[in-house]
């Protein structure tokens, strides 16, 4: 019996330690200084870190942080700012859960799959109080002495007192002042004296499409208005200078829930789209030292997100799958896009090779719903964070009835 006793304590001891070694989020940007408190504990963040529930993060003057959460969801703060994971918990069924903190500073929040499968169990805490979500993307300056401003930039909230009854219901473009002590005030639209982006605010690494700035450094941020860019619906704001590419004016932000990578369209000067782009930094590839040992492991993955093409009759949205076998150095997956608006539909099944500096594919085959037929071409791309989180690229593709080219990322499920 004690043999039996001793050899149980050894297996909770273990399954513990492969509970700890868990984590639920993922530092992706870093700017500054913010120190991480975690239990009795307190240390200096760094990027990569790997976050647990109840961990609480407190930025420094003039810095910032992008956290990435296991279902997707994006947190970023800005400086002198304070957040901590109340409640976490993500499974990808509709048991999920998540609460955060927010009780003082500049924050934005993208919601992810917890977002989409549990919205009623998603919430956000300020000081003064509480925020539902529908689906969307939220601005926050909290502040217990000075009140709360909250903007909606997509979908609906719902903002609720942590101390009275009152409440107020937000659509896209509004923003709601929140009293101390929790009076919660009527929604207005949003203007550039009530939410403002500045240097000692936040930048959001993944250039999501509600705040632009007119320098990609963290550094030199402008105070913008808000309203404008919500009425441009996406839109990258005009250069001070005529562009050298006048097809290649504006961009329209696409997929912010892609870890290391923003793409979307192009647009000229009429907001007529003429290309795709994909942005991704060279320092957040995944190094090739980690995909060897991938290789040498045998890792899999799934990979699943999004597509953004130009076609013959148009552009078009669309999927993309990825089932990776490092371990035989070879992929296979399903891409489609179009069969809307007029625009023809393809689809394929495509299969290729995997080495520790991306993928490529060498084979493809149109599937039975794709109206363009004999779909052949060049689809490949490299896999960007610390621990290939995710990946993506560019494909240029060729059918009896035309040429498809555009841009995907995905994301490690």
């Amino acid at each position: 019996m004690a043999l039996l006793r001793t050899a149980l304590l050894t297996l909770l001891l273990f399954l513990g330690s492969l509970h700890a070694a868990d984590y639920d989020g993922l530092v992706t940007a870093l700017q500054g200084r913010a120190t991480l408190f975690r239990g009795q504990s307190a240390e200096p963040l760094k990027l990569g870190a790997r976050l647990l529930e109840k961990d609480r993060i407190e930025t420094k003057e003039r810095s910032r942080v992008q956290i990435r959460m296991k279902d997707g969801t994006v947190l970023t703060m800005g400086a002198d700012s304070r957040l901590t994971i109340r409640r976490y918990d993500y499974d990808g069924t509709a048991d999920s859960e998540a609460t955060f903190g927010m009780t003082e500073g500049f924050f934005r929040s993208i919601t992810g799959k917890i977002g989409k499968i549990a919205p009623k169990r998603f919430h956000l805490e300020t000081a003064n109080a509480t925020i539902g979500i529908r689906g969307t993307e939220i601005a926050i300056q909290a502040s217990p002495a000075k009140g709360d401003r909250i903007a909606c930039i997509r979908g609906a909230i719902f903002v609720a007192s942590l101390f009275d009854k009152s409440h107020a219901e937000l659509r896209a473009g509004q923003m709601v002042f929140v009293a101390p002590g929790g009076k919660v005030g009527e929604p207005t639209d949003l203007d550039e004296t009530q939410m403002a982006i500045s240097s000692d605010d936040v930048d959001i690494p993944a250039r999501s499409n509600a705040f632009y700035y007119a320098d990609e450094g963290l550094e030199n941020l402008q105070r913008r208005s808000v309203s404008k860019e919500v009425e441009e619906a996406g839109f990258t704001p005009p250069p001070e200078t005529p562009p050298s590419d006048p097809d290649h004016v504006y961009k329209i932000h696409e997929f912010p829930d892609i870890a290391y990578l923003d793409f979307g369209y192009w647009t000229d000067a009429d907001r007529k789209v003429t290309d795709t782009y994909l942005d991704a930094t060279e320092a957040d590839r995944t190094p090739a030292s980690t995909i060897d040992d991938y290789i040498v492991r045998r890792v899999t993955g799934r990979y699943e997100g999004s597509v953004v093409a130009i076609t013959p009759n148009g552009h078009s949205d669309g999927t993309v799958g990825l089932d990776i076998d490092f371990g035989n150095r070879s992929f296979t997956g399903t891409m489609g896009f179009g069969g809307q608006g007029g625009v023809q539909r393809w689809e394929m099944e495509m299969s290729g090779t995997v080495d520790n500096q991306g993928i490529k594919a060498d084979t493809f085959q149109t599937t039975e719903n794709s109206d363009a037929r004999n779909i052949r071409g060049n689809f490949q791309g490299k896999f960007y964070g610390p621990n290939a989180e995710s990946v993506g690229g560019s494909f240029d593709l060729q059918s009896d009835s035309g040429r498809a080219k555009g841009h995907f990322g995905a994301a490690k499920q």
